[in-house]
């Protein structure tokens, strides 16, 4: 028989007790009733959704993020809410708040920036995903734009040359169009 070693490490578990000290920060009291083991406690959709809008209100961290991670998550309200609601769907595409782990503060912060980290996959993915919604948003301007009643000068396209109400470039210097039905004719330099 080997001696048991003498100090205070000296500790016997009662017959059927276990040795292991349970932590009771990291699993809830409540038991599963068919094994009788305690679960881990997750965290709910609302609490993940609560930690990651904390984050994205915290305009200091925003700008310490947007200057290391070259994103206009701060400075730029329509990137950032686009950003917030694709991180949203990262997580739970990934189920990253439900592995049984707390999804706190600082962990989402940690999973954001390496999630926007340059140069990695899932920022280029980002990147791609950004720049659509910025050329729809600038279609979405564009057909606002259209939509105007049409003022005599009619409008100026984003090459700097006057459009007539029929699309037809028209001079700088021509005059007002009086009526929508009349097109600008080169030859004749004036409305018909």
């Amino acid at each position: 028989m080997i001696p048991a070693p003498s100090g205070h490490y000296n500790v016997q578990a009662a017959a059927g007790a276990s040795p292991i000290v349970k932590d009771s920060k990291i699993y809830d009291k409540r038991k599963d009733s068919s094994t009788d083991v305690l679960q881990k406690s997750t965290t709910t959709t609302t609490d993940f959704q609560n930690v990651v809008e904390k984050i994205f209100s915290m305009p200091r961290w925003l700008s310490t993020v947007e200057n290391q991670m070259q994103i206009r998550i701060s400075s730029d309200k329509v990137i950032r809410d686009f950003v917030r609601q694709r991180f949203v769907e990262e997580i739970e595409m990934n189920g990253s708040y439900d592995d049984g782990e707390p999804f706190n503060e600082s962990r989402a912060k940690r999973y954001f920036v390496n999630w926007v980290r340059p140069g990695k996959p899932p920022r280029h993915e980002l990147n791609l995903k950004i720049n659509t919604m910025l050329r729809g948003e600038e279609v979405k301007k564009s057909e606002q734009r259209n939509k105007r009643p049409f003022e005599g000068f009619g409008s100026i396209d984003r090459d700097g040359r006057r459009r007539g109400p029929h699309d037809e470039i028209v001079p700088m210097d021509a005059p007002a169009c009086m009526d929508v039905m009349m097109e600008w004719n080169e030859k004749r330099q004036r409305w018909d």
